[in-house]
Order: structure tokens, then sequence, then C-alpha cells
């Protein structure tokens, strides 16, 4: 299940950024939610096929999955990995990474329906934007990415599968959910970027955009 903490991860990586239609079903959200008490029932929308312990214990038990700083990843990829920022498209195109290419694990909710809507309200009650997993995920990334190759994934925040005390599963983040999924496409070379976008962007490192 996409618990809370991957909401506030979602809602630091600059998922509060909400056009007026998800701020009002945010705020109808609240409004059900206070009238009828249905917390339980948006929390079940958020739920996804595979939860977070499950992968993380995957992780760990394959090896783990190496990190770099934002510096080591770009000079690894000035050696010949290949960044893949897994952001949402619509962030990769304002600015990424200088090289990387876009191979997103999320994308905005796409149907209409009922269950699509009350998914919006859920992630609206958390203040955040409303996404779903990119069920071509798997095959973007078969196509596009080099088996041969080193990976190194940039997320937002980047995540963190160090278990420290009152942190049994690490940090989830969008780039160690990807190296789950990748390495279970039969990717054995994948890394990911300590601290991902922001700390790139603290650090000043070089970004290129999508021209228009």
């Amino acid at each position: 299940a996409v618990e809370v903490a991957e909401a506030v991860e979602m809602a630091v990586s600059g998922g509060t950024n909400m056009t007026p239609v998800y701020a009002g079903l945010g705020a109808g959200a609240v409004s059900f939610v206070g009238t009828f008490g249905v917390l339980p029932r948006f929390r079940d929308l958020l739920k996804e096929p595979e939860n977070w312990t499950t992968m993380y214990n995957y992780l760990v038990d394959t090896g783990g999955v190496k990190s770099y700083s934002p510096e080591e990843a770009q000079a690894k990829a000035k050696r010949g990995a290949l960044l893949v920022d897994v952001r949402l498209a619509e962030k990769y195109n304002k600015y990424h990474p200088e090289g990387s290419i876009n191979v997103p694990l999320y994308r905005p909710i796409q149907a209409w329906d009922l269950p699509s809507n009350l998914r919006r309200a859920a992630f609206g009650f958390f203040g955040v934007f409303g996404t779903e997993l990119n069920p071509e995920f798997k095959d973007l990334a078969l196509e596009t990415l080099p088996k041969g190759k080193e990976i190194v994934l940039v997320c937002e925040n980047g995540g963190s599968l160090e278990n420290k005390a009152g942190v049994a599963t690490g940090f989830q983040s969008r780039a160690l959910k990807a190296a789950y999924f990748l390495r279970n496409a039969g990717f054995s070379k994948v890394s990911y970027c300590e601290g991902g976008m922001a700390a790139w962007l603290n650090r000043d490192l070089p970004l290129s955009e999508v021209e228009a």
C-alpha cells in the first residue's frame, strides 16, 4: 500500500503545487472525510499492487542498491553510465540532470471514472498531486535502456535502504521502487542518486530542459 509516508515524500518533492481543480478535490475530500469518517476508504484507494515492505526486502535480499552522491552520479555518467530520471514527464521536461533520459515510473491519473476521481480526491486529501503507476514502465525500460550499462536512477529525493532506529524499512522513493521493477525485469546494474533531484539542484550541477 502507499502509506502516508509515501504521500509525504511526494509532498516534499513538490506535489503540493496543485491546480485549482486538485485543490478543490482535496478540500472536498477533507469535508467528506470529516462528515462521514471514511479515511480508511481513502487510504485503500492509494493501494498499489506491491507494497514497499515487499520491495525493500527484495532489494536488500538481492544485495541492495548502490547509491552515489550527485557528483559521483555525474562522474559515472561521464564514464558511460546512463542517468535515468524516473520523475513525471512534465517535471522532466521543465529541467533534468544534463544527459539524462526520462522513463517515468508514475503518471498523472488518466481515467475520469468514479474510482479514478475518488483516487484523485484521496491524494488531494493528503495535499499531493494524483498519480498512478505507469503501466508502460517495464516495456519502456526494456525498449530504451541497455542491460549492459550501469543505470543511475534519479527521482525527487532519492530515498534510502538504510535501516535506522524507528525506520525498519528505510525511506521509500520512486528511484528505489524503479530499481525494484528494473531488477525484476532483468537489469542487474542498477544504482541511484542520493538526495535525488533536490540534491542535484542544491549542488548546482548541470541541467537541461526539453525544448517546447
